[in-house]
């Protein structure tokens, strides 16, 4: 059986709950979120960080290396031998002796660093004056009919506009011999410084290809943490890695002309990524984080490589979705207690309204009892209540002769008294019109003192029986007084007020009804 009353309550509180639960649920998911994105980017952006930490540290000892062969003697040594057409007289060193001992510095470098691929001096002419190869860390000096003129290339055109002690460093780019790639492809990197003379004029520059193969290679790279993409990117956005696809690597215009590059997979993005030091994305073409760091040159303005992470968002919200799922769960578990318990509930007070419906056609049964028998009581007792009403009366009325004072007195009190009786029955029947709220008032003109006098003719033989003195006290004013009012109930509140007086009012003692204007 279905609650009366009750459904209601519980549907809206089932609402409310369900409202409750669902706004923690989007709160739990919202900050789970906000977490899982803190732990990505401080794991991911850790990883980036050590990588450009290293990164960086390899450039900038690039760049010192430049700057301490610079210093080197044979480097003067060899313009004053030129200066004085083969001999340096300061020194008295032929300039083939300066040449070869800067070869050997060279050599001594290279083996030391195996990244470096070429160590040149060149002229302020752009003409190779030395140049010494290495494959593997093994030198090879390259021969005065072999050395090239270098003046048309941007970097020996940048290097010989930079002021005395600063560096220049190229764009990562494949190398070329003789104007075109060299296979297989050789990623170089070139670290130059301008070369002055004593009087401070520029005579050629150094230069040191390094082979970005050292850089882009290294471990960390080529094994990323699980689940990463790693790309790295020239300032122009073109890739000089690509793990996903190594096709899209060297797109530029002056390497192999692919066109691949970051503004053409990422156009929504592009700006954000180029234009900052570092930070987070979420791509929409790859639809996967990514988390990026650039990579400044040294000494060289707008130069640098931007490294880029691109991580499954499956592995960086994992941490939220293993929050919510565990919430989810929770929250599915809460509903299903929940409506058991309410379940139960509503049958327990189901149950409870099934049994105060059956008491109730019970109690209206047990009324209706009530009612037929004090409707066959009342028929039963009026019915020989009647026939001595009528016989007092009778006599009362003299039919059958005279009464003495004292026979017309009981005959009276028998009369009144009868009548009594019946509006005793009466009042039990009224009794149950109250009950079924269907009582009503028989109003009609009541004189007062007969009322009262009627009253203490009804506890009369009672008085006697316990010599208790029964007193009236009237005002003459009050003789004729008559008020509207029920005279029936009147009389059996009276008749109720004096039965309890008479109850008890000690032996000998004097009962006294008074009535007042008010």
């Amino acid at each position: 059986m279905q609650p009366k009353g009750y459904w209601g309550h519980f549907k809206t509180v089932i609402i409310f709950s369900a409202v409750f639960l669902f706004f923690v649920f989007l709160v739990t998911v919202f900050l789970s979120y906000r977490a899982s994105i803190y732990a990505a980017a401080s794991s991911y952006g850790l990883f980036l960080h050590q990588q450009h930490e290293s990164l960086g540290e390899h450039l900038h000892r690039y760049a010192d290396d430049i700057l301490f062969l610079r210093d080197v003697p044979p480097i003067q040594g060899m313009i004053r031998a030129r200066d004085a057409g083969g001999y340096d007289r300061q020194e008295q060193t032929p300039y083939a002796v300066w040449k070869r001992r800067l070869e050997q510095i060279y050599i001594s470098l290279g083996k030391r660093k195996p990244a470096y691929a070429q160590l040149r001096f060149i002229d302020e002419q752009g003409n190779e004056r030395v140049r010494v190869n290495f494959e593997d860390g093994r030198p090879a000096i390259v021969p005065a009919e072999e050395l090239q003129n270098k003046a048309d290339r941007d970097y020996f055109q940048e290097a010989m506009k930079r002021p005395p002690g600063q560096v220049y460093v190229s764009k990562l780019d494949l190398n070329q011999e003789r104007g075109k790639v060299e296979v297989p492809y050789r990623p170089m990197l070139r670290f130059a410084t301008p070369v002055l003379n004593a009087r401070g004029e520029p005579r050629g520059i150094l230069i040191s290809n390094v082979a970005a193969r050292h850089l882009l290679d290294s471990p960390a790279l080529l094994s990323p943490q699980e689940g990463v993409r790693l790309c790295i990117a020239d300032h122009d956005g073109f890739y000089v890695r690509h793990s996903p696809d190594p096709g899209r690597e060297w797109g530029s215009p002056a390497d192999l002309n692919t066109g691949w590059n970051l503004r053409a997979d990422q156009p929504d993005l592009f700006g954000k990524i180029i234009g900052n030091d570092k930070g987070m994305v979420f791509s929409f073409v790859t639809y996967r984080f990514l988390f990026f760091t650039r990579v400044n040159f040294p000494q060289t303005a707008n130069r640098y490589l931007v490294m880029i992470s691109s991580v499954s968002p499956w592995i960086v919200l994992a941490p939220m979705l293993g929050t919510s799922l565990i919430v989810l769960a929770g929250i599915l578990l809460f509903a299903l207690l929940f409506w058991y318990f309410m379940r139960r509930a509503l049958r327990e007070i189901g149950r409870g309204e099934e049994a105060l419906e059956t008491a109730k056609l019970l109690a209206e049964a047990a009324n209706r009892a009530k009612s037929d028998f004090l409707a066959s009581m009342s028929h039963e007792l009026r019915t020989p209540l009647n026939a001595i009403i009528g016989f007092s009366q009778v006599l009362q009325d003299k039919y059958f002769g005279d009464l003495n004072a004292k026979q017309f007195e009981y005959v009276s009190a028998v009369r009144d008294s009868g009548n009594h009786l019946l509006s005793l029955i009466n009042d039990i029947l009224d009794l149950s019109k109250v009950e079924a709220g269907k009582m009503q008032l028989d109003l009609s003109r009541v004189n007062i003192k007969g009322l009262l006098e009627h009253s203490l003719v009804m506890i009369k033989e009672k008085a006697l029986l316990h010599q208790i003195a029964l007193e009236i006290k009237i005002p003459t004013a009050l003789d004729g007084l008559e008020i509207d009012g029920d005279e029936r109930k009147l009389k059996q509140i009276m008749f109720n007020l004096l039965s309890n007086a008479a109850k008890f009012t000690p032996d000998g003692g004097r009962i006294t009804v008074a009535a007042r204007r008010v």
